[in-house]
């Protein structure tokens, strides 16, 4: 075995163990940045869920924000509490439609308060 044998055998092995280095640290980066996300995640629901227990803020976001809410609002003009007790609500909310053509229209929200505190929304029912 000559000594250029021996130098190309180990070039191969030090190139080998960069390679999965390589691999180690993008794996690592892949599963760090995951894990961030869902923190981030968890983090904003759990302060949203926190502040849910004011009936104002409850209904503000319930009405304009949802990526799943078909009832979702552009803008809410207005809204007015035509029932409330410690754990129901009934909301009459008067806003802008978020699709086209953007008319006005009226709903109104069925709110029940949980177990934790929290306002949920148990029914919309459109008026106009």
């Amino acid at each position: 075995m000559s000594l250029k044998t021996v130098y190309n055998k180990n070039k191969n092995k030090k190139y080998k163990r960069n390679k999965s280095s390589k691999i180690n640290y993008k794996i690592k980066l892949i599963l760090f940045t995951c894990i961030f996300i869902l923190l981030a995640i968890t983090s904003i629901n759990i302060n949203s869920n926190y502040k849910c227990k004011d009936l104002d803020y409850a209904i503000k976001k319930y009405t304009t924000s949802g990526v799943f809410n078909q009832y979702k609002l552009y803008s809410m003009d207005n809204y007015e509490i035509k029932f409330s007790d410690s754990t129901y609500a009934i909301i009459e909310v008067t806003g802008i439609e978020n699709k086209a053509p953007y008319k006005s229209v009226k709903y109104n929200l069925h709110l029940k308060k949980n177990s934790k505190g929290t306002w949920k929304v148990k029914e919309y029912n459109p008026r106009s």
